[in-house]
């Protein structure tokens, strides 16, 4: 029986998204289970949804909350997946996923930044360029895919920084990408393991901004109005 939109719902939706409160609460779980290593980053977190079948037969019953969390153990550069039971406050299930990275956490991005900029090598590299002032240029260290090559057989958890330059901080950096060079840095120790650099290629003198200053006054457009004087003709609870 599929559960009819407008049915009284007595509990939540078994595919109802986490609530930042229920996020806060599988993390403590996970924090203090003993089921992971002491340390471990905790990256990610979403609903563990039930099955197909428990969700299009639901007719607003208890139906038993999990999640699943994707953690990192740096010193063992380790991924695991990690289930968890909201209603009995534990954890049910830990999985080692082999060769697999989690996605990047925003002080690995900041840290690799600042590595590759300190790097002589890249300094070098950009000098190569005509590119003396670096305190502007900004470094995107993304992460990589393994495309076999010697590095990527190592097993690090490894990003691939490309680099741009920038005229003024809020300006638009990637109208002017600096080609042909890429810094492979190890996100575990924020070490700049290689430096590929290639032919010098130009970085484009233009601005590449769309604000007025980069490409003059801003159209005029003919007035758009959208209303609805009867309200929207819907209601969203919890998302349903």
């Amino acid at each position: 029986m599929t559960q009819a939109i407008d049915a009284p719902v007595t509990t939540r939706h078994p595919l109802a998204p986490l609530t930042a409160a229920e996020i806060e609460e599988v993390c403590r779980i996970v924090a203090g289970s003993g089921a992971v290593a002491p340390g471990v980053r905790i990256v990610y977190v979403a609903l563990s949804e039930p099955p197909k079948a428990v969700v299009m037969g639901w007719v607003g019953a208890p139906v038993p909350r999990l999640a699943t969390c994707v953690t990192y153990d740096r010193s063992e550069r380790l991924t695991q997946w990690v289930t968890v039971s909201l209603g009995a406050g534990s954890v049910v299930q830990v999985d080692d996923v082999a060769g697999a990275q989690p996605p990047i956490l925003m002080d690995e991005w900041v840290a690799d930044a600042l590595a590759v900029k300190a790097d002589p090598r890249w300094q070098e590299a950009m000098r190569r360029r005509g590119i003396t002032d670096v305190e502007l240029v900004q470094v995107d260290p993304w992460p990589a895919s393994h495309f076999d090559l010697p590095v990527d057989r190592k097993g690090r958890r490894l990003g691939r920084a490309v680099s741009y330059v920038r005229h003024f901080v809020g300006d638009n950096a990637y109208a002017r990408p600096v080609e042909n060079l890429v810094a492979i840095v190890d996100r575990d120790t924020h070490e700049v393991v290689e430096i590929e650099d290639g032919d010098v290629v130009p970085v484009p003198a233009a601005s590449g901004r769309y604000d007025a200053a980069g490409v003059g006054a801003v159209r005029t457009l003919a007035p758009l109005e959208i209303t609805q004087p009867e309200g929207p003709g819907f209601t969203v609870d919890d998302g349903h």
